[in-house]
């Protein structure tokens, strides 16, 4: 068995009020470099990509037994802080703890690090809501995205609702948040072309199908896309809808268009 090389039964340690600012905080996860995770399937997955976290806190006497992410996330270099229940439950924040998280490096990236030819990319225009825009990286995830590129102003990407709703694709597919005019101008250079969602008309979203290289802009249901995104489109696409309903939720949507986009290739078939 791993032994922790730090214990924590204080719910007043300086070290978990650091913990629950990061975890709160987005000016906090920028000056000290970390964010908070939670969840042993959420951290195995992130040491299974190469990401081991800096800290992995667990909770030994809630456990069954130690779960292997324990000695994985050790044998990377993690240093392992076992803590109390309440001292965890004070961390965690949420209502049903489970009793395995980690503080990672939080990812410096830019444009030139993600947008570098073929593929698909996602860009995100005006997604305030956290659970949406988690829920468009999880599906970017599953169908194989480059990169999401989430034009400001957006929630905090690594705020733990978006985390939570990646589902681990935090660690499968790179991010970067940016203004709107330099997301289009870093795509333009790529010769990437960027398709609009819009439910008003445009191309129906099957013929995109098999492309290379292309991105797909999608956003908030009732403000739309920026402007900036608007005009560097080049060309529209609409997911056809036999109910009675005349539109999407976007994360719903952008599931569909990649799907749409990637199916081909799911399949075997051009």
């Amino acid at each position: 068995m791993t032994v922790p090389v730090k214990r924590i039964t204080s719910t007043q340690n300086p070290y978990v009020k650091k913990v629950v600012s990061i975890r709160d905080d987005g000016l906090v996860r920028q000056q000290e470099g970390l964010f908070f995770l939670e969840g042993e399937r959420a951290v195995a997955e992130a040491v299974a990509h190469g990401h081991c976290p800096v800290d992995l806190i667990y909770v030994p006497r809630m456990l069954e037994e130690e779960p292997a992410v324990v000695e994985e996330a050790s044998s990377g270099g993690a240093r392992l802080v076992s803590v109390s229940k309440d001292v965890y439950k004070k961390m965690a924040g949420t209502k049903n703890p489970v009793w395995v998280a980690g503080l990672f490096a939080l990812p410096r990236r830019n444009l030139l690090d993600v947008v570098v030819g073929t593929g698909i990319y996602v860009v995100a225009s005006n997604i305030q809501d956290p659970g949406n825009l988690g829920t468009i990286w999880r599906s970017a995830g599953c169908f194989g995205a480059r990169a999401l590129l989430v034009s400001t102003p957006a929630c905090d990407l690594h705020n733990g609702k978006v985390l939570r709703a990646s589902a681990g694709a935090v660690f499968a597919v790179p991010a970067v948040k940016a203004r709107p005019k330099d997301i289009m101008s870093s795509l333009d250079a790529a010769g990437i072309p960027v398709y609009g969602a819009d439910v008003h008309g445009g191309m129906e979203i099957c013929s995109l199908g098999g492309l290379e290289k292309a991105a797909i802009a999608v956003g908030h249901e009732t403000q739309g896309l920026h402007a900036d995104i608007e005009r560097g489109l080049a060309g529209t696409f609409k997911i056809p809808m036999a109910g009675i309903m005349d539109s999407l939720n976007v994360a719903t949507a952008a599931g569909v268009a990649l799907y749409e986009l990637t199916r081909g290739r799911i399949s075997g078939r051009p």
